[in-house]
């Protein structure tokens, strides 16, 4: 079985890696932001190595990545659209702000 070669255009391949992006940074810092959740929500007022590890015996390594999958579903998308906006409005000001060429007019 020979897989075949997609073939997609230039607003397609920054979408793609926008989401592709988006879901990498979440793989990446959704531990500490389940982390920083429980420490907003503690009552006491611990270190976070301490919470950490009271999380990490308490629930276990998974429960860092708890409500990932909403996560995920929604970082592709939304990081697709931001993407693409960026080179869009990149794409605009280059344009507009570009220097204006001189042309001798003299002959």
């Amino acid at each position: 079985m020979q897989l075949q070669k997609l073939h997609f255009n230039e607003s397609q391949n920054i979408c793609i890696s926008g989401g592709i992006a988006g879901i990498v940074y979440w793989l990446i810092a959704l531990p500490f932001d389940i982390l920083k959740s429980r420490i907003q929500t503690n009552q006491k007022d611990e270190k976070i190595l301490t919470e950490f590890s009271k999380l990490l015996k308490r629930e276990g390594l998974l429960s860092m990545y708890r409500g990932v999958d909403a996560v995920l579903v929604r970082a592709f998308p939304v990081n697709a659209i931001v993407f693409y906006a960026y080179e869009i409005t990149l794409n605009l000001w280059q344009k507009f702000t570009a220097p204006k060429s001189i042309t001798s007019h003299n002959k």
